[in-house]
């Protein structure tokens, strides 16, 4: 189709788009919405098409999203609801939305992206077919991945629930970016639009709840198909899009998934069944990362782990190939918090992947209490200052915050937590100007657990945004 003279944007879409076409040069004679040159078409599903387009009165290359059917039942409100979302996630490894508006001709809306190139992880898995001898590689994604959604789950609150290859970038430094939020919701209430089915969790063919859990076993299914090359749940879905099937029939409609079955079973019940060790405990992956995907592709959403903890565990299997961990975390506090907080908020963080230097447990008997200190602070990355009746009169932790201003503030970074309800008017003006998040309440566990996870996601989206592991 390259070079292709028609005459609109609109007249390529319904007239020449069919599922399946590559990448391609195209040549419209007009600019879209008198300011988008369109240079290339980049791919499209069953609601939008993407091309890449050039911003002329900005002067910058963008990605082009247009929303190209009334078909499926779907409203088209998505994907204003999409850009929304997008606007409000700050994250290093999320696409940033440009702008949005409504299409003259069709009223159809349409939003200007990040242009962030062609590569995605679909492109490695179809030029590797598979990389089970190279699973570090897969677990330097999937680190990538579980910090992104993690981030989504803890800090915006978010299902993304289309997780896929097709819609992680990669940049050239083998770094991700999530692009696409279309089916992203924040509870059932608002769950308009199933994700792709051969990477869609089995409650969710079956109208069970709508949680967290659905994007693990997506992630699962998608670290199986890096390792593998192929997902035989997707080519299941291939098989019913084929029968021009929707998806009210995918949850019956009979398929066999791979030759060697001789009967046919429901869609759902394949996807019940799906073993991701079946086929790579005979490629190479070490045994850890074999049982982390058969939890996160358990039929039972409660067996499977949430993305921190996934995180984690991929974290643990890089250590062996030498990647960089998550960053170091000093905890200032008064000593009146350590029994009945600092000990569990230190404990916690620690099982998230950090590490974690504590008075107690770092102090050897003898040493130089306040070099000792300032040395810590120095060396760490972040230091995490308890607020509370107890910490606001601390000596201690008023000279530990005078050492950490010392430092470089681009090296050390303080994060400030409350766990009592202290006035703002208390706390030191050089705290009061950074963003304080509110641990009060954590009485409860799980507010505790809650505000530890919302923690650990912005510390790891703040640390990638300076510098990725690769």
């Amino acid at each position: 189709m390259s070079g292709t003279g028609l005459g609109s944007v609109h007249a390529w879409i319904d007239g020449e788009y069919r599922p399946g076409v590559q990448a391609c040069a195209v040549h419209i004679r007009e600019w879209f919405e008198g300011r988008y040159q369109i240079e290339e078409f980049i791919g499209a599903g069953h609601t939008s098409v993407v091309f890449k387009a050039v911003d002329t009165r900005l002067d910058r290359t963008t990605a082009l999203k247009l929303w190209r059917t009334r078909d499926w039942d779907l409203n088209p409100a998505i994907l204003l609801k999409e850009a929304k979302c997008l606007a409000k996630i700050e994250h290093p490894r999320v696409v940033r939305v440009l702008d949005f508006g409504t299409d003259a001709i069709s009223n159809l809306p349409w939003m200007s992206l990040e242009f962030l190139g062609n590569r995605t992880l679909r492109s490695v898995i179809n030029e590797t077919r598979g990389l089970a001898a190279s699973w570090p590689a897969v677990v330097a994604f999937g680190i990538q991945v579980c910090s992104v959604v993690d981030y989504m789950h803890n800090s915006v609150g978010l299902f993304q629930l289309d997780l896929k290859p097709d819609n992680f970038a990669v940049n050239p430094d083998k770094t991700l970016k999530l692009m696409d939020l279309g089916s992203a919701a924040d509870d059932r209430s608002r769950f308009d639009r199933f994700g792709t089915p051969g990477y869609v969790a089995p409650e969710l063919l079956e109208s069970e709840s709508v949680d967290a859990k659905c994007d693990i076993f997506a992630i699962g299914v998608l670290l199986y198909e890096l390792l593998a090359g192929d997902n035989p749940l997707l080519s299941a879905q291939e098989q019913l899009i084929s029968r021009k099937g929707r998806w009210a029939d995918y949850v019956t409609a009979a398929l066999p998934i791979e030759p060697q079955f001789s009967s046919e079973k429901p869609f759902s019940k394949l996807v019940r069944e799906f073993d991701p060790i079946q086929r790579l405990n005979r490629q190479g992956p070490p045994t850890p990362l074999l049982d982390l995907l058969k939890q996160m592709c358990s039929a039972t959403a409660s067996n499977r782990p949430s993305a921190s903890e996934s995180h984690a565990a991929l974290l643990r299997m890089a250590e062996s190939t030498k990647k960089r961990q998550l960053p170091s975390l000093f905890i200032s506090h008064s000593h009146l918090d350590k029994e009945r907080f600092v000990r569990d908020f230190a404990q916690s963080m620690g099982r998230r992947g950090f590490k974690v230097w504590l008075d107690e447990r770092s102090l050897k008997t003898g040493e130089a209490f306040w070099e000792k200190i300032g040395s810590a602070i120095e060396s760490c990355d972040y230091v995490i200052v308890v607020l509370s009746e107890g910490s606001l009169k601390s000596h201690g932790v008023l000279e530990e915050l005078r050492t950490a201003q010392i430092f470089s503030l681009d090296q050390v970074k303080v994060l400030p937590i409350r766990i009592d309800p202290v006035s703002y008017g208390t706390i030191p003006v050089y705290l009061r100007s950074r963003h304080i998040l509110d641990f009060v309440g954590w009485e409860d566990k799980k507010v505790f657990n809650a505000r530890v996870a919302k923690l650990a996601a912005d510390i790891v989206s703040l640390w990638e945004a300076g510098e990725v592991p690769t």
